[in-house]
């Protein structure tokens, strides 16, 4: 038996406490009145007082209870008599499971490569076998039985999440970190390249001895795939864009075109089609516009191929189609009226993608309790106006902007900014996620100060420390932005941006009741669920149980198609899609491939010397020799831990019983 923390046993000093207690705990009996000693003698009294320890069964309690907790402290292990103490290295055998594998005839292949493999290494190792797509898991423990690995192999299949090689080789350094002998990696993929990180140091798991990759697939094969958005404004007609791609193949040459025809589809009919020429490792875009809707109309369209290739499952999918039910905002102004440029900016930026019907009102009824969504052009947007504060009491939303120059700063004067300011604060923290959006050509000349109030949420700001977007806390039953910009196209290139029409979207969005919900995610992602509602799969199962609906929940989604979110008071629709970088087969060279596993070999030449080399291996071989795997470990404390609760329990029945006594006086 060994000890993670023998200071621990220091405790069993304290073994002296319950000792003493008894040893010089002397109970005086009480004294009893007695009428006359006159007619007693007198005794001498004795020379020596014997005291003896009492009550023993609880002395005993006390102690063990106390040695108990001391040794839990100290947790105590025993080494295990397993054949893996016999092994010399482990060999993680690490199969990539992503979506891209589920093409052709490349699973079947993994299993025979993995197989060989087992059967190929050396008795004296130890296996692991680990999936790999966007998360690294463990499918058996480090063991020395090869039909076991075998075993868990024949369970495994490939889902629809995607990869990335950066990632894995985070993921298995730091396993690596945990196992005392020498690792070896043997990564069985297609390699593909679209899965490399951005950095490419990111390549590298230093924790390793060495590193394999075993590529499966054919090189010759290409790969046909797309992906697609549809969006309709007015229910009859709607519009189509549709992205082509071919995989390239490094054995064919660039030339060679191959025509596919697209078709989109509403409940089995056919809509439209187009033929296209793609070249291997070409991307082109095909847009239908003014598809003719039928009278029955369907959420749901299908684009596919008309001719389906070897990886048939990335050759057609569902998608919405958005706008059938439109989100209804409402503009008015409050003071003078707005000008006529930054009606049309707001107004185009809204309805740009058909989610949302733009109505112009007066004060009175765009703020009327029936409408949800407001934009208010105000004179000062410094002062809220009441009518504005009492819209928001009642649940809705707003979003305030000036209508004149001297409402930037309250005054009648402007600040006309020298040189253009530039977006340089972004609150990345805010559900309205603006970080992911493209600030950097945005110019902004005229602003103006603005005083920000204690409540107030900077989202966005200027270089120059002017706010340009503010969240400020009115009520918490609705939401009000500011604005500080005249949105007129000569003071600032905002609305001449592209970056407007996404930063109105994402506003209206996050105005929505359904803003934590997203209408698109790739699969392997986790969608958040407010509470009460409640995720339909596509084939319409429920996938959250009863117990669940009370609260809110992250759902992990491992399969492509449109899901339904049931809430309270609506249905929304997402859809989970594939990465398309998942179905761009373009593989690795062998070449490259002997690059990434050069980068892990131990055994190469280093510019240090012999001496430097040396006495860097024997410290690692003292720090290896001084780790105790955790795979060769059996910990006492779940065996320690019952003791010690029965211990106290018995302790404190006994002290109880003890305490009884002596107050009855017996």
């Amino acid at each position: 038996m060994s000890l993670l923390a023998p200071l621990y046993l220091l405790g069993l000093l304290g073994l002296l406490v319950p000792w003493l207690l008894h040893r010089f705990n002397h109970h005086e009996p009480p004294e009893q009145p007695f009428p006359s000693t006159r007619f007693l003698e007198q005794t001498r009294p004795p020379a020596t007082s014997k005291r003896k320890l009492r009550y023993w069964p609880l002395l005993l309690l006390r102690t063990l209870l106390l040695a108990g907790l001391c040794f839990l402290f100290a947790q105590p292990w025993l080494k295990s008599d397993g054949q893996l103490n016999e092994t010399d290295t482990v060999q993680m055998l690490i199969v990539d499971s992503s979506f891209s594998m589920r093409a052709g005839d490349r699973w079947a292949l993994t299993n025979d490569a993995v197989n060989k493999l087992i059967d190929d290494l050396p008795e004296q190792s130890a296996l692991q076998l680990l999936s790999f797509s966007s998360q690294l898991s463990a499918l058996t423990d480090i063991t020395a039985d090869r039909a076991s690995v075998k075993d868990a192999l024949a369970l495994l299949e490939p889902g629809y999440a995607s990869a990335d090689y950066g990632e894995l080789m985070r993921r298995v350094n730091k396993l690596v970190g945990d196992i005392d002998k020498p690792v070896t990696a043997h990564f069985i993929t297609d390699a593909q390249r679209s899965n490399l990180p951005a950095q490419m140091n990111t390549l590298l798991a230093n924790g390793l001895d060495s590193f394999k990759v075993v590529a499966v697939g054919s090189p010759t094969e290409t790969n046909y795939f797309l992906s697609a958005d549809a969006t309709t404004s007015d229910n009859v007609t709607a519009r189509v864009v549709v992205n082509v791609g071919a995989s390239a193949p490094s054995t064919q040459s660039s030339t060679d075109t191959v025509q596919k025809t697209v078709e989109v589809f509403i409940k089995d009919q056919l809509l439209a089609s187009e033929q296209v020429l793609l070249a291997p490792g070409e991307i082109k875009t095909v847009q239908f516009d003014s598809i003719s809707l039928p009278s029955e109309l369907s959420e749901l369209m299908q684009v596919k191929f008309k001719q389906a290739d070897f990886f048939s499952e990335d050759d057609k999918l569902n998608i919405p189609l958005r706008g059938l039910s439109q989100l209804s905002v409402s503009i008015t102004h409050v003071g003078d009226e707005p000008g006529e440029q930054a009606l049309v900016f707001v107004k185009t930026a809204l309805e740009t993608n058909g989610s949302a019907k733009v109505n112009l009102l007066d004060i009175g009824a765009a703020l009327a309790p029936g409408t949800r969504h407001a934009i208010v052009f105000v004179d000062d947007i410094t002062q809220v106006p009441d009518a504005v504060t009492r819209f928001i009491n009642a649940g809705g939303n707003a979003l305030l902007l000036p209508n004149r120059i001297d409402s930037l700063s309250g005054s009648s004067v402007s600040t006309v900014s020298p040189a253009a300011a530039f977006v340089s604060r972004i609150d990345e923290a805010h559900p309205l996620g603006l970080g992911d959006l493209n600030w950097f050509n945005t110019r902004f000349y005229d602003t103006g100060p603005f005083s920000l109030q204690s409540a107030d949420r900077v989202l966005l700001g200027l270089d120059e420390g002017q706010p340009l977007l503010v969240e400020r806390n009115v009520a918490d039953n609705g939401r009000l932005l500011i604005m500080n910009d005249l949105l007129d196209g000569l003071d600032t290139d905002l609305p001449l941006q592209p970056v407007f029409v996404s930063l109105m979207q994402r506003i209206i969005e996050y105005f929505d009741i359904s803003n934590a919900i997203p209408s698109k995610i790739e699969v392997g992602q986790s969608l958040f669920l407010p509470a009460n509602s409640q995720l339909l799969a596509p084939n319409g199962d429920a996938m959250l149980e009863l117990a669940q609906l009370g609260s809110a929940n992250d759902v992990r989604v491992d399969v492509p198609g449109v899901y339904s979110v049931l809430g309270a008071s609506q249905t929304n629709n997402v859809l989970v899609i594939l990465n398309p970088a998942e179905s761009n087969l373009t593989a690795l060279t062998r070449t490259e491939l002997d690059a990434w596993e050069a980068r892990h070999d131990q055994t190469a030449p280093s510019n240090n010397d012999q001496t430097d080399n040396t006495d860097n291996s024997n410290q690692s071989n003292n720090i290896s020799n001084a780790l105790n795997s955790a795979q060769n470990r059996h910990a006492l404390w779940r065996w320690l831990l019952p003791l010690v609760l029965l211990f106290l329990l018995a302790e404190s029945l006994m002290a109880n019983r003890m305490l009884w006594i002596r107050r009855d006086g017996l």
